[in-house]
């Protein structure tokens, strides 16, 4: 007898349920007590799963404990992964003076650890946090970008390099300092022009400088006509 589609593959939450399942059932082999870090691990996976789910209050609530369990512990990194997941769920669900803590308590760790890949998603979340309104996390989103470029190999990995140049831009753009934001496109095009797989991002950052060139092109003509208006001899003369 033939099955249909649906019978033969269990659902997307049916799945998740089953994860959910064996997490709990997990953590009630650890003791929280001997073994605070490990207890936060899996707090961890069962708080990524209800946010797999969509239910970001039970991921929300899971996340914090995890990090509770986590500080008892003696893997600050390990922490420092919560802390991030926690950050971003934080600024997506709007509490962005939460989120800007947890991302303080995330940052000496992270840059103590040097990897380039988690500094540089602590600087989006700093530049997401300028995004939502939080201006002065741009100035921390500015640094951790450049402190992550430092960790990346411009000729063994242009890409990456390129991308956190573009990133810089961003941030300088979202300051208004479109001169230094043009500047770090640019060098970002450099360092990936002619080089074979990366053509798309090389497209997209085309794209950015050429707005901002024309955006330079409208106050350019802008200025001109002030100039002639303020020249024009008054009538009379």
């Amino acid at each position: 007898m033939a099955t249909t589609r649906d019978e033969a593959e269990p659902s997307e939450s049916f799945w998740i349920d089953q994860a959910l399942s064996a997490f709990q059932e997990a953590l009630g082999l650890v003791d929280a007590r001997t073994a605070p870090g490990f207890y936060g691990v899996v707090l961890h996976d069962i708080a990524e799963t209800y946010e797999k789910r969509g239910d970001v209050q039970q991921a929300l609530a899971r996340y914090q404990e995890s990090v509770e369990y986590k500080r008892m512990g003696d893997g600050p990194e390990d922490l420092a992964t919560t802390l991030l997941a926690f950050g971003d769920l934080l600024i997506e669900s709007g509490d962005l003076t939460k989120a800007r803590s947890i991302l303080d308590e995330a940052k000496p760790i992270l840059e103590k650890e040097a990897r380039a890949v988690r500094l540089h998603r602590l600087g989006s979340a700093y530049e997401s946090l300028g995004q939502e309104g939080q201006k002065d996390a741009y100035a921390e989103a500015l640094k951790i970008y450049q402190a992550t470029l430092g960790l990346v190999d411009a000729d063994g990995d242009p890409g990456s390099y390129a991308t956190v140049l573009r990133d810089i831009g961003d941030v300088y753009q979202a300051q208004g300092r479109l001169a230094e934001s043009v500047a770090a496109y640019e060098d970002a095009a450099g360092h990936i022009r002619g080089r074979p797989g990366l053509e798309r991002t090389l497209a997209s950052i085309l794209v950015d400088i050429g707005r901002f060139r024309r955006q330079r092109a409208n106050l350019s003509r802008e200025e001109q006509e002030d100039s002639e208006e303020n020249t024009e001899p008054e009538a009379g003369d």
